[in-house]
């Protein structure tokens, strides 16, 4: 399987059994694994004061979660680290970053999810702004993984990982956000929980795939359905909570918007900016009063309000190395088509380009910035 693009980021093709796709992606995607692992180590040890052998360590206890949640995602993870010459426990620790450096500053979005009401095609988008660590850019992948029986899922994502925002040929979207409480427990890592939603064919299936599995730390999760639906799910590993579309129109940011959440909301706390940039995104895709276009909700996401804590976010150079979060990609999907726009940065910056599925799948680019 090949690397059919470079344009704005890699993009490979992988398939096969599980440890196979697994090993084509770390192959294929050696070097921003090693950078993947790399850095993530740097994190570990700045964040949580781990030192590597202690980082394996804690990675190699999820290994249990993980096969009971799908023995699939864990032989995957196996095939990355034999592909690109690591240890499991490496690749282990980068899947589940987020539990392993539990109640530090992690990414943060913004991101929507749109019906055929609030469309001038009449078609379902999701999508967002991915905003993560500068360094981290350099790391992102666009992995396209071909799995019969179960559906085709295309990942934007950072390379050596399983699981991030994307959609699959079965018609089901996800974008995803950071939101952090105060609750933690030994649960399913927040990566795995979000290949096992795009590895769903209907939509209560994906849901099914948050809602019912003991899941290690909160976050949101914003679903579309190309028949038709949205849906966004703020978890916890206690509580669930969801927002239902108003006029077709979801918007979501780094904050509980729901009502369940017992105790502080951490994410908030140090993403004050969460409030004006969900704000701002959803008044932005509610003025075109049922006609939204792709051009429309490109320039949405293009908002620079706040700057440089804005929906296109720059890094602030105020902040520490490790602290600074900017907008490395931007995503937008269209469900119904199976098409979409990504970004290589902060979309006030950076171009999108346009792809489709099936000619990605030929190895066709049939790419226009």
């Amino acid at each position: 399987m090949p690397i059919i693009g470079n344009e704005p980021i890699p993009i490979l093709l992988t398939g096969g059994d599980p440890h196979e796709r697994g090993r084509q992606h770390g192959e294929l995607a050696q070097r921003q694994v090693a950078l993947s692992v790399e850095r993530y180590m740097e994190r570990f040890q700045h964040f949580a004061g781990l030192r590597p052998s202690e980082v394996r360590a804690k990675a190699a206890e999820f290994a249990p979660i993980i096969k009971d949640y799908d023995p699939d995602l864990l032989e995957e993870i196996a095939g990355i680290a034999d592909g690109a010459g690591f240890a499991l426990e490496d690749l282990l620790a980068v899947n589940c970053r987020s539990e392993i450096m539990f109640g530090t500053p992690l990414p943060e979005c913004t991101s929507f999810g749109l019906q055929p009401a609030a469309t001038a095609d009449g078609h379902v988008y999701i999508g967002q702004n991915w905003d993560w660590a500068p360094d981290i850019k350099e790391t992102l992948i666009l992995l396209i993984i071909e799995q019969a029986p179960k559906p085709t899922v295309v990942l934007l994502d950072e390379a050596g990982m399983i699981g991030r925002m994307g959609f699959n040929s079965a018609g089901i979207g996800l974008a995803t956000n950071t939101l952090i409480s105060e609750q933690w427990q030994f649960g399913v890592p927040y990566n795995i929980l979000l290949r096992g939603i795009l590895n769903q064919v209907k939509m209560a299936d994906a849901i099914a795939a948050v809602v019912r599995p003991v899941r290690a730390l909160s976050a949101n999760y914003l679903i579309g359905d190309a028949d038709g639906q949205t849906i966004n799910i703020e978890a916890s590993p206690v509580h669930i909570d969801h927002l239902a579309p108003e006029a077709g129109i979801i918007a979501h940011g780094n904050h509980f918007d729901g009502a369940r959440l017992r105790g502080r909301d951490l994410s908030l706390e140090r993403f004050p900016d969460s409030l004006y940039r969900s704000c701002r995104l959803r008044d932005q895709l509610n003025a075109h009063d049922g006609g939204l276009t792709i051009a429309n909700i490109q320039d949405a996401l293009r908002d620079g309000f706040g700057k440089p804590h804005a929906i296109a976010r720059d890094a602030d150079p105020s902040q520490g190395p490790f602290e600074q979060l900017e907008t490395v990609a931007s995503l937008i999907v269209d469900v119904t088509a199976r098409r979409f726009f990504l970004a290589g940065g902060a979309p006030d910056r950076y171009p999108y380009f346009e792809f489709e599925l099936d000619s990605l799948l030929a190895g066709n680019l049939s790419l226009t910035a």
